[in-house]
């Protein structure tokens, strides 16, 4: 395996439910699940804007557009880099793995998250809302082996989201489905699979 690819939300970055509303928890879990809503989906798509997401959160749990866009300004600023992960990919960097994001995040979130000091170890990135394809739709898969002409068959993809790690599999880019409640036991097994 040579090129690593890393999925950021509920990967590299995660929230501490200690510090967040139960509002708040209630929505990233529907986030995390296998039915997204669609508003969201095109959030990260980057085809609509913070305010059309926040009017679309709004009515989708019930609650005032001001208690909503509070709660999206705290699922940024309450995201936090996770520890074993961060550590994780020093050593790949340090071993000379080639390190790769790929991932579904709007503007709003990559540009705030991304100043965590662990993104500057990557050699390149393919953010959803730049190209306005999400995972597990094949065009971002594609896009991100010919951008930096990574071979499949070298590529390792972790993702929290089996279905985005099947999607990867069609283009012969091997796969791990990330824990995202245990992640101290998915670095554990990527450490083994990967040699660090």
């Amino acid at each position: 395996m040579k090129n690593i690819i890393f999925d950021i939300g509920g990967v590299i970055i995660a929230r501490d439910s200690n510090w967040c509303s139960d509002e708040l928890m209630m929505f990233w879990n529907i986030i995390h699940s296998n039915d997204v809503p669609q508003f969201w989906n095109d959030f990260d798509r980057g085809t609509i804007n913070w305010q059309q997401t926040v009017s679309g959160i709004s009515k989708f749990l019930n609650l005032s557009y001001a208690e909503c866009d509070d709660m999206l300004k705290q699922a940024i600023e309450r995201s936090l880099p996770v520890k074993p992960v961060c550590q994780l990919i020093n050593n790949l960097k340090q071993k000379g793995y080639s390190l790769y994001l790929l991932s579904n995040m709007s503007y709003y979130f990559y540009t705030e998250l991304r100043k965590n000091a662990v993104f500057g170890l990557f050699n390149g990135e393919v953010i959803s809302y730049k190209y306005h394809t999400i995972k597990p739709e094949p065009e971002i898969y594609e896009i991100m082996l010919k951008k930096y002409g990574l071979e499949p068959g070298k590529s390792l993809f972790i993702d929290d989201k089996k279905a985005n790690i099947d999607a990867a599999a069609q283009f012969g880019i091997n796969g791990f489905v990330f824990d995202r409640q245990n992640p101290d036991h998915s670095c554990a097994e990527l450490r083994k699979l990967l040699n660090v």
